[in-house]
């Protein structure tokens, strides 16, 4: 081969080379974009889970100071019988 064979050989191995890597890093991007989406997704959800944690522990702890305010009263109100 001459020397402008084997430079237009090499030339379009770089060129196929350059699309095949242009490609895969077009890939990677748009499975990149996807895996952000997924994780927003997956962020949400977990806010909204413990957001319903919260309020369910907030129902809790607020059926138990009603609780303790009845029973003190209960108290007070015995005492004062006595």
């Amino acid at each position: 081969p001459t020397l402008p064979e084997k430079t237009g050989k090499l030339s379009r191995k770089v060129r196929n080379t350059s699309a095949s890597l242009s490609t895969r890093i077009d890939n990677q991007g748009a499975r990149i974009d996807s895996l952000g989406v997924e994780l927003r997704a997956e962020i949400g959800m977990l806010r909204a889970d413990m957001q319903a944690g919260f309020r369910s522990v907030n129902e809790t702890l607020l059926d138990h100071t009603d609780r303790l305010a009845r029973l003190e009263a209960s108290v007070v109100n015995l005492n004062a019988e006595f």
